[in-house]
């Protein structure tokens, strides 16, 4: 599912991990999470030079995750604009911090350096799984299944706040899915922030002492959604749910 620990009080769920440009990169990748829901996000992919490399100190700001780390920053009300503060954070605590425990999952298994078809790799594995084909007929056989296993996983481990981070049309709809499980309505209309409020780019709605959030991709151009829309949106996150640690 994602990097550890499942335990946490919050979750950030993203629609598919980037990578996997080559076929020993697949491979590594692979044994590295084989048999396991979630893995330690260094110490289990030290084998990954295009992962592990995001940890060295000397790593530029990975863009995903820096705008996930304005986010904790601001709930641990550190300087969430502060390089050093994120970089450090992105090298020693992310997804480890107990401070604030987190966890970045993904909702599709496999990662993919795009979401077409042209850079789809694991049809050239020596494998049975007819649905590697190609990525349209792996996307249609795992779907029902990843939403059953996020079902059952929040329902299990009750966190605090999930955090979906897409508002394309498709994804919200994965994410609906989801919540409606557990008696959720979540809104599937993807807004973008120019010329709106901070609030119409947040999606909310709870259940079960959970709060359910989709925002924008981090890592997607969004039009006025600045670093410090981020915060204002951290802010939000803690106080609709009502966030303390």
């Amino acid at each position: 599912m994602g990097y550890d620990p499942l335990k946490s009080n919050i979750w950030f769920i993203g629609i598919e991990e980037g990578g996997a440009k080559c076929i020993d990169e697949i491979r590594r990748r692979l044994q590295a999470s084989y048999n396991n829901n979630t893995i330690d996000i260094s110490n289990d992919m030290e084998s990954v030079y295009s992962h592990i490399k995001a940890f060295d100190e000397n790593s530029p700001i990975q863009p995903t995750w820096s705008k996930l780390i304005i986010i904790l920053l601001t709930l641990l009300n550190k300087d969430p604009l502060n390089r050093n503060n994120i970089l450090n954070y992105q090298c020693q605590y992310l997804a480890c911090d107990n401070n604030i425990p987190h966890c970045l999952l993904e909702f599709f298994p496999l990662p993919s350096p795009s979401t077409n078809d042209k850079n789809w790799l694991y049809n050239k594995l020596q494998t049975k799984l007819f649905y590697l084909e190609n990525k349209d007929i792996y996307y249609s056989v795992v779907k029902n299944h990843r939403i059953f296993l996020f079902q059952r996983a929040i329902e299990k481990y009750k966190p605090k706040i999930v955090i979906f981070y897409s508002t394309s049309k498709n994804n919200m709809t994965i994410w609906q899915e989801i919540c409606n499980s557990i008696k959720n309505i979540l809104s599937y209309t993807a807004k973008y922030i120019k010329n709106k409020t901070i609030e119409e780019a947040l999606f909310h709605c709870n259940s079960n002492n959970t709060h359910f959030y989709a925002l924008p991709h981090p890592g997607h151009p969004t039009p006025g959604l600045t670093n410090e829309c981020w915060i204002k949106l951290a802010y939000k996150i803690q106080k609709t749910a009502n966030f303390t640690f």
